[in-house]
């Protein structure tokens, strides 16, 4: 019987939107080999050093005695000589292989709106080109201040700068940033308009996330930009294999790259959207997907903060995010510290580094190591059909699958049934005949000798499909027992994760999961991982 974990799942599955893949097909070497050895990616590269020293020379001159005070705009004639920043970005963008950009300007009036609301954000081209266009007052975190040559462009720019990490002085930053913005929403500040990223970080441009609702807090009108990268081979998203410095480098390498920008007229919302700022930012959100044909999702920032914890600290593992904490929070309770715990534990099951757990990997789990001891061909397919009961025959285990399964173990005695019932058959079913072995649940549950034998009304040794469902239906503890074992052999479970993060507040050491050993198949054991929170 083909049984597979039912619709009953609690995590939705979603467009991962933080990952970019890069293609390396050999036409992508064509084109890497042969604007290196022809000198246009030196030109190139050489012309962009040259064009971005000049941008922060540039930048100092014009910021060079200007008040630092970010509700004071600087004087005309400083706003004048800023505008020659906005032709080195366009000299930047043309050096990065932008030659044509396409505009489609629906704004009628621009004195009606002073703050521009760009998406969806895909990362450093996004703000050469609103630079060069707009030349506004943009919104930036306030690391890049600290950056050469970027810093002192920003602040060239009147940039109103944002802390999003410090827990001191986060709180008051992000305060003073939406005073600013709505000093400066309006056309009769003296500013330029300002343009934000309402996503709060950078994507692959395939959804558009959660809008923060700075931008719609002062109730003005605002102005959507939508930018997409029209390129056929090659997406300069900044995400994924793709970040930061090699989205430029691969610019470099492509003959030819697209913009293509749309800017809609100016939104002025109404009464309720000006009391509701997140419901202002939402409808915006959905105008702007649906003029670009764009599904949306519920990532947000929080999103961004366990992408980090899943690409950078292990480079060498992309593990798929395709679910929003949103989502897992409301239904399990889980946190974002929690999650980065599970990921440990899952990254160290994963010793492959592929960023999922394979079948060799579940089988040291050794899940039904108790129910089959020591087999061959048979047991191997066993445990390749119990496997396949949690992924629904669609490949490795991938952590929003790992994270079901925690959640499984936790309510299937007293909620998902027909799950427990399913999994329970696969595992006692050993000889894949269509009978559950009563032998087998002994075997796991050696202390539980009454309550298994109990329900062998026939004493012939095994139960069928509808009396082992009738059984588990009628008590939850069959469940329990379950579940509680599964999550032994992962090493970890949800209850646990929420009382260890209470514990961690209150100064409990942190507690190791339980090595795990080889199974019986020679699949590949995983050492103990440690938890660590409330770090």
């Amino acid at each position: 019987m083909a049984l597979k974990l039912k619709n009953t799942q609690k995590i939705t599955k979603v467009l991962n939107v933080f990952r970019n893949d890069l293609r390396r097909d050999a036409y992508e070497w064509f084109k890497f080999y042969f604007l290196l050895f022809s000198g246009i990616a030196l030109i190139r590269l050489l012309v962009f050093i040259i064009v971005l020293l000049l941008a922060g020379i540039f930048g100092m001159i014009i910021s060079f005695g200007a008040s630092r005070d970010p509700k004071v705009p600087f004087s005309p004639i400083r706003t004048k000589v800023a505008t020659g920043v906005s032709a080195l970005a366009r000299i930047l963008l043309f050096s990065l292989g932008f030659h044509c950009i396409t505009i489609d300007n629906r704004e009628k009036d621009k004195n009606i709106s002073n703050i521009c609301v760009v998406g969806p954000h895909t990362g450093l081209m996004d703000s050469f080109f609103i630079t060069w266009y707009f030349l506004p007052s943009p919104v930036s975190k306030l690391e890049v201040r600290s950056i050469p040559i970027f810093g002192s462009l920003c602040v060239a720019l009147q940039t109103i700068f944002v802390d999003r990490k410090d827990a001191h002085t986060g709180p008051h930053s992000r305060k003073a940033c939406i005073d600013n913005i709505n000093l400066r929403s309006k056309k009769s500040s003296g500013f330029p308009r300002v343009v934000l990223f309402p996503e709060g970080t950078t994507t692959n441009g395939k959804a558009l996330m959660e809008f923060k609702k700075g931008a719609f807090i002062p109730g003005e009108p605002v102005t959507p930009v939508l930018l997409t990268y029209t390129n056929k081979y090659y997406s300069p998203a900044a995400v994924g294999e793709n970040e930061s410095n090699m989205s430029v480098v691969r610019c470099l390498f492509q003959f030819d790259n697209n913009i293509s920008a749309t800017i809609l007229d100016a939104y002025v919302p109404n009464e309720e959207e000006k009391r509701d700022p997140e419901l202002y930012a939402r409808n915006v959100r959905d105008l702007m997907a649906k003029e670009m044909e764009m599904p949306t999702t519920e990532h947000s920032y929080p999103d961004l903060f366990l992408q980090v914890e899943m690409i950078d600290k292990h480079k060498h593992v992309f593990v798929e995010h395709d679910f929003t904490l949103k989502d897992v929070k409301a239904k399990t309770g889980l946190e974002l510290d929690d999650l980065k715990v599970i990921l440990g534990r899952f990254l160290a099951i994963n010793k492959d580094k592929t960023g999922s757990i394979s079948l060799p990997e579940f089988n040291a789990l050794g899940v039904c190591d108790e129910v089959v001891g020591e087999g061959g061909t048979k047991w191997v397919n066993y445990r390749e059909r119990l496997f396949d009961f949690f992924v629904g025959g669609e490949g490795p285990i991938q952590y929003r699958d790992f994270l079901e399964m925690m959640i499984l173990t936790e309510e299937g005695g007293k909620g998902r049934i027909e799950d427990v019932v399913n999994y329970g058959w696969l595992l006692f079913d050993t000889e894949m005949n269509g009978s559950a072995a009563i032998e087998g649940m002994l075997k796991m549950f050696a202390d539980k000798e009454d309550l298994f034998k109990g329900l062998d009304g026939d004493k012939d040794g095994k139960l069928s499909y509808d009396e082992w469902k009738a059984a588990c239906e009628k008590s939850s503890e069959i469940g329990d027992l379950l579940m509680g074992k599964l999550a032994d052999k992962m090493g970890i479970s949800v209850s646990s994760v929420k009382c260890q993060r209470k514990d961690a507040g209150s100064g409990v050491p942190a507690v190791e999961t339980t090595p795990l050993k080889e199974s019986a198949d020679g699949g590949v054991g995983t050492e103990a991982v440690k938890i660590e929170l409330g770090k």
